[in-house]
């Protein structure tokens, strides 16, 4: 792999702090009005969620313009950008061992091993994808986010999980399947990974990437479901060979319901520096989201194969972008983490002159030059 150098009504729990309500929080995070990524949601005009589904399917369509030699699987430019995804991931992400951890209840360790480059990379990640659309498929739209909070309680509720035709699909059919489990390959030291069955499984049945119209061409990696999700071959490492099969999701509600909520939300919005701010982003809330959908989505490499991830990271974005707005002055730059996976091998902290490295998806661009949305390459807010 190359590495280098963006509702209810009843009050929170008040946990010795300055509580906000949903409704605080809603005003702040829509405050942000230049160019509007905005969430996917029920009043969202038809024409304009057809015309962004049109758009992923165009570039579904388009033919990769990936070496063949390095990934001779992928077929077309979404597999660019899935392949982007596998290339960087052990150096664009925090420990998964953290984010079992805060699934399963466990003591955090050290916010020194989260990943410095994380939050910049996926930035210019989404950006580009944004780009590809417009340019490419003449979409003329920008990219939507999922706006998790509003329906932590049932995803499926939400515009964006409710399986009709104007919405990105729901759950996979429901089958028997067992743990999504796998080891981190690439590591000096092997860490495992295990997600508990969901109410999905299988493949998705309706919206618009339902099989057999959709398919995803490259990986899995890990984690997998044995007998579900599978490589076509065991020297397959990093899923870069042709695998053609449907697109699989394994909901997770009880997870959504824990740590997508308002009162998540809320207690991030108050965290007061980046080496507190990051950890519950990173460790909690970004790997809840993976794995509150599963399945492919929760494969740490090659979850960009699901449409689903360019929304979660634009929530991402978004949160990271609110959070930074709070305090502009010590917070567009704020930085830190090192630069290999849960520090192993021990590597020196990120900083703003690193080369962040994305390849089609995105170039060679320097980390300072992805820590604002409103400088340089970037010019958007959120509404």
């Amino acid at each position: 792999m190359e590495r280098s150098a963006q509702r209810t009504t009843s009050p929170f729990v008040d946990h010795g702090k300055t509580v906000l309500n949903p409704t605080t929080v809603s005003l702040i995070l829509s405050s942000m009005k230049v160019s509007k990524w905005e969430s996917f949601r029920e009043d969202t005009p038809i024409s304009q969620r057809q015309s962004y589904i049109s758009a992923v399917k165009c570039l579904h369509s388009l033919p990769s313009k990936s070496d063949p030699a390095l990934v001779p699987g992928a077929r077309n430019r979404l597999d660019d950008f899935t392949y982007a995804h596998i290339n960087q991931t052990n150096f664009i992400h925090e420990s998964v061992s953290l984010a079992l951890a805060y699934e399963l209840g466990f003591p955090v360790v050290n916010a020194k091993y989260y990943k410095g480059w994380f939050l910049p990379w996926h930035r210019v990640f989404v950006h580009s994808y944004e780009i590809a659309l417009q340019t490419e498929c003449n979409y003329n739209g920008t990219q939507p986010y999922w706006d998790w909070a509003s329906f932590s309680d049932d995803q499926t509720k939400s515009a964006l999980f409710d399986g009709s035709d104007t919405s990105i699909g729901g759950n996979g059919e429901a089958v028997a399947h067992p743990n999504q489990t796998g080891i981190i390959p690439g590591l000096p030291t092997p860490i495992p990974v295990t997600r508990p069955a969901g109410t999905g499984g299988g493949c998705v049945t309706d919206g618009p990437f339902a099989q057999p119209t959709f398919t995803v061409n490259i990986g899995p990696v890990s984690p997998i479901v044995p007998g579900y999700m599978s490589q076509p071959s065991s020297n397959d490492t990093y899923g870069t060979q042709y695998n053609p099969r449907c697109l699989k999701r394994d909901f997770l509600p009880s997870l959504s319901a824990g740590n997508l909520s308002w009162a998540n939300v809320t207690d991030l919005m108050e965290t007061p520096d980046i080496h507190s701010f990051r950890p519950t982003l990173e460790g909690s809330m970004h790997p809840s989201a993976h794995s509150s959908i599963g399945a492919d989505l929760f494969d740490l490499f090659s979850s960009p194969s699901d449409p689903a991830f360019f929304f979660l990271h634009s929530q991402i974005d978004r949160l990271w972008t609110v959070w930074q707005g709070q305090d502009p002055a010590t917070r567009t730059n704020g930085l830190d983490g090192t630069t290999t996976f849960v520090n192993d091998p021990p590597s020196a902290n990120a900083t703003l002159d690193d080369t962040l490295v994305l390849g089609l998806a995105g170039g060679y661009p320097k980390v300072r030059t992805a820590m604002s949305a409103t400088q340089g390459q970037f010019c958007y807010m959120y509404a």
